[in-house]
């Protein structure tokens, strides 16, 4: 593995904070949180964070965030920041989930 975008890893976990209501500051639960990392650079090339447990939607949201170009405009100013990593990888290496052997996920990596 020498270039970027060549093996990219996707895993998810538990977020380690709490999330609490924005009105009544109460708490609301720990989000999970889907990464794709590329191994090379060791960049974080898509994330996506949600309540509800992993699954193949968070997968392909994470993928989704992946590949598309990203930026985003800072409330304060009227810079736009880019994140300059996007990009459809070579190879994902994942590891041994449910959702990850799914046909929906093998099907959505072949097309």
């Amino acid at each position: 593995m020498e270039r970027p975008l060549e093996v990219i890893q996707i895993d998810h976990t538990f977020a380690d904070i709490i999330l609490v209501d924005q009105v009544e500051r109460k708490p609301l639960a720990r989000p999970w949180l889907t990464l794709a990392i590329d191994v090379v650079t060791r960049v974080v090339l898509g994330a996506y964070v949600s309540f509800d447990a992993p699954s193949v939607l968070s997968i392909g949201l994470c993928l989704d965030h992946c590949v598309r170009p990203k930026s985003i405009r800072m409330p304060e100013s009227l810079e736009e920041l880019y994140w300059p990593s996007a990009g459809i990888p070579h190879a994902i290496h994942v590891d041994n989930g449910r959702d990850f052997r799914s046909h929906t996920f093998q099907a959505a990596c072949a097309e």
